[in-house]
């Protein structure tokens, strides 16, 4: 018998297993989950798992297709999945837990607490959670097959702690900031982050799956990662531990999301975090700020929050990482709430849409849309309040790189590097069409920067995230490698100024 035919036989027994219902499913959840066996049968997806939640409790779970295809480990509604960046929810809300005991104050500076932190850094600890400390974007992941790199202990991601934009003006996603916060956590609880997760949320709320696991150690029965082409991963490590390195269940999340759903006190959820901190953690805090992506989306202490007009809240969170695919999406105002996780890289739009349709099995009036983080944005097309050539420097290792950026009236942007000549990884004169919005420029190009833990060589990208202040664009150049095994997005400090005709 063919391999693929043995799969599809041995899956169509496990798919049955492992659904667990509370009581016989509606017509349109029976759908959902046939298009979910659908996605899986036909080799798209290794797994699926999801949990529905409704007024407290749980409606339904399951798990279809493999948590491991080589050693044939079906997937089920317990088995701990890579949660990427839906570890932040759980990590700020370890946070407000030390706020509420006195042990963590919202509004202290983040360098009082965090010995490596440069003392001059402004941001507090409130700007951390909201990503509007003026921290950019940021991450680091060492593959177990790698001979070297950074390892579990390792804290030189500090030096690339810089305020980008002034704290409390813009809206960042930062995974830097997380990986402080965790770093927080253990300062003020004294406690290892991992430990006070289990002590003090995931026993409390019965999270029995969830697990931060140390290094490249994974816990028990935990989904292997895929890549987007169907093949087995090695295990990775992120240096931010607190931004994106949890495991956990879809009834782990499930049991999450009721809990910070739950409008009324009941006796142990409230001595974990009060129903008031858990409201906290889902309004907009942080109003001077800008906030441009996901259509004009806040994000509050931990969660996203679209409050469009007209439109009851949706709050959320997702998460992408090698081999990780996940999301939170909740509706606050009908107590639902839905979690999909899927062991496969780039697969964040299949979890988005499986997580809208659960939704709308319980709540079909929501109008279901795309949670695009580019929505609103547009390609520059020539508008006179960037046009002209814009000059300055970027800091590499204490280094001066001059570059400069020229935007055109046809639409195009082009970025020269006078020394490039000097530093071989960058292009003398390359032209892309950056993303633009409000003065806000995001752009990608083909180079490197001649720094510490860049490689050169094909592959490696420039980000360019830029703010125009006046006759100024301030932010970071962000050195990126490849989408087929990421390793790094180092920031570092670049800034510009407009030139007189």
């Amino acid at each position: 018998m063919r391999r693929t035919a043995f799969f599809w036989i041995l899956t169509g027994t496990l798919l049955s297993m492992w659904v667990i219902a509370r009581a016989e499913p509606p017509d349109a959840l029976l759908a959902l989950e046939t298009r979910m066996k659908a996605e899986v049968e036909a080799g798209k997806l290794p797994s699926v798992a999801f949990a529905l939640v409704k007024d407290g409790q749980i409606v339904r779970e399951a798990a279809f297709g493999w948590a491991d295809k080589e050693a044939a480990a079906a997937a089920t509604a317990h088995t701990p999945y890579a949660l990427a960046s839906v570890s932040k929810p759980i990590v700020a809300t370890a946070v407000m837990m030390l706020s509420e005991r006195g042990r963590i104050k919202l509004q202290d500076g983040a360098a009082r607490d965090l010995p490596g932190l440069d003392p001059g850094f402004a941001g507090n600890v409130r700007q951390l959670l909201g990503h509007t400390s003026g921290l950019t974007t940021y991450a680091r992941i060492t593959w177990a097959d790698q001979p070297t790199g950074p390892r579990p202990g390792d804290t030189s991601q500090r030096r690339y702690a810089f305020a980008a934009q002034p704290p409390g003006s813009l809206f960042e996603y930062s995974n830097l900031g997380y990986g402080l916060l965790g770093q927080l956590v253990e300062v003020r609880s004294g406690q290892k982050l991992a430990g006070f997760l289990r002590t003090q949320l995931f026993q409390p709320l019965g999270m029995r799956d969830a697990a931060l696991p140390d290094g490249f150690d994974v816990p028990a029965r935990a989904a292997r990662k895929y890549d987007a082409a169907g093949k087995p991963l090695p295990a990775t490590w992120n240096d931010t531990p607190g931004a994106g390195n949890l495991y956990a269940s879809v009834h782990d999340l499930a049991v999450f999301s009721a809990f910070h759903l739950a409008t009324e006190p009941a006796a142990a959820p409230s001595a974990i975090l009060s129903v008031a901190g858990r409201r906290l953690m889902q309004s907009h805090v942080e109003p001077g700020a800008r906030y441009d992506y996901y259509g004009g989306a806040h994000y509050g202490l931990g969660w996203y929050v679209l409050n469009a007009p007209g439109k009851e809240p949706v709050v959320w969170h997702e998460g992408g990482m090698p081999g990780a695919s996940a999301i939170v999406l909740m509706l606050p105002q009908r107590g639902v709430a839905a979690v999909v996780l899927i062991n496969q890289t780039d697969a964040n739009g299949a979890a988005q849409q499986f997580a809208q349709a659960l939704v709308q099995t319980v709540a079909p009036d929501f109008t279901a849309g795309p949670l695009d983080a580019t929505q609103g944005m547009a390609r520059y097309a020539g508008g006179d309040d960037l046009r002209g050539r814009w000059v300055g420097h970027v800091t590499v290792g204490g280094r001066r790189l001059p570059w400069g950026l020229r935007f055109d009236a046809d639409g195009t942007a082009t970025v020269e590097f006078s020394d490039a000549a000097a530093d071989t990884t960058l292009p003398a004169r390359t032209t892309l069409k950056p993303l633009v919005k409000d003065g806000l420029v995001l752009g990608a190009f083909e180079g490197s920067l001649p720094a510490a833990g860049v490689s050169p060589g094909p592959g490696r990208y420039l980000l360019l995230r830029l703010v125009r202040h006046a006759d100024a664009l301030t932010g970071a150049l962000v050195a990126y490698s490849s989408e087929e095994r990421l390793e790094y997005l180092l920031p570092f400090p670049a800034r510009l100024e407009r030139q007189a005709d």
